[in-house]
């Protein structure tokens, strides 16, 4: 079932990436019509944040889960945040919605595990793969951005504040698979409202999240997990 262990060893140290091809080739076995009857009633939940949605939204979304009821057992929840907390940080695309997952793990407090996708990522293959690996300790699993993977540093500053570095591993935000009773633990969110208040920076949220996870236990993926073009 969803629940079983994968069958492979992933226990590897902090930044290590899982080998693509190890894992891709389980990833393709998860095809839909070659499930297990319980496996196909296992139900995905979708969260959606937000600051505001229309009553037609609304609408148009429970269509969309009776819809997709049709083909697998799924339910579509919507979260309407606040922002006011973010009021003293830049805005990203004139608004703040950016920083929403940092506030995951504090929303969901009755999830344990959760996938975080930014709103333009297409989902090419059967996701409960990721259900599948034992994340133990670790606060989770990131996708190295591509846009920096040729900068061994970046820096985040404040007036009078030394340079921020983030040397070696930095990771894109677009894809997280989130420990959350691990990161609630470990107070990530006080780490990244700490960050954004120290310094000025470029990817705020994404700068905040690399800060609150350098030094941490988490799984790196492959490419695969998280590509785009430039």
């Amino acid at each position: 079932s969803i629940n079983q262990s994968i069958n492979q060893s992933i226990n590897q140290s902090i930044n290590q990436s899982i080998p693509a091809l190890e894992l891709l080739k389980e990833y393709e076995k998860r095809d839909f019509k070659n499930l297990k009857e319980e496996e196909k009633e296992d139900k995905i939940i979708f969260h959606l944040f937000g600051d505001g949605i229309k009553e037609k939204t609304l609408e148009d979304l429970k269509e969309m889960e009776i819809f997709l009821n049709q083909h697998y057992a799924c339910e579509i929840k919507t979260h309407i945040l606040a922002d006011e907390l973010f009021h003293s940080f830049p805005k990203w695309r004139d608004n703040y919605l950016a920083y929403y997952r940092l506030l995951i793990a504090d929303c969901l407090k009755e999830v344990d595990r959760a996938l975080y996708l930014d709103v333009d990522m297409l989902v090419l293959k059967d996701l409960r793969i990721l259900w599948l690996i034992n994340l133990e300790n670790k606060i989770g699993a990131v996708v190295k951005d591509l846009a920096h993977h040729q900068q061994s540093a970046r820096g985040a500053h404040k007036k009078n504040q030394k340079p921020f570095v983030f040397d070696g591993f930095y990771f894109n935000s677009g894809f997280l698979l989130l420990n959350l009773k691990e990161l609630r633990k470990q107070n990530t969110i006080q780490k990244c409202l700490e960050f954004l208040n120290l310094y000025q920076t470029y990817c705020p949220d994404q700068d905040a999240l690399n800060y609150a996870f350098k030094n941490k236990d988490y799984f790196s993926f492959p490419i695969e997990f998280n590509f785009f073009t430039l």
